[in-house]
């Protein structure tokens, strides 16, 4: 069975150039620019990790921490 990968980055270039990286090493990945669809995504899959910018999980706004 594949592992779940979730990728958050609002740059969508940035999330393929990702998902080819972890899709090498078997994983299967799910994407999103958002944190509203990362939330959905979360909610429906058994994500093992989820991979996302440092600077989001600082920010004030809600998002990163809540995915988590």
């Amino acid at each position: 069975m594949k592992r779940h990968v979730l990728i958050v980055h609002k740059n969508a270039r940035d999330l393929r150039r990702l998902r080819e990286l972890f899709v090498r090493d078997g994983y299967q990945i799910m994407t999103a620019t958002n944190w509203a669809t990362a939330r959905r995504i979360r909610d429906s899959f058994d994500i093992e990790l989820v991979v996302c910018a440092e600077e989001d999980l600082r920010c004030d706004k809600p998002g990163g921490k809540e995915i988590l």
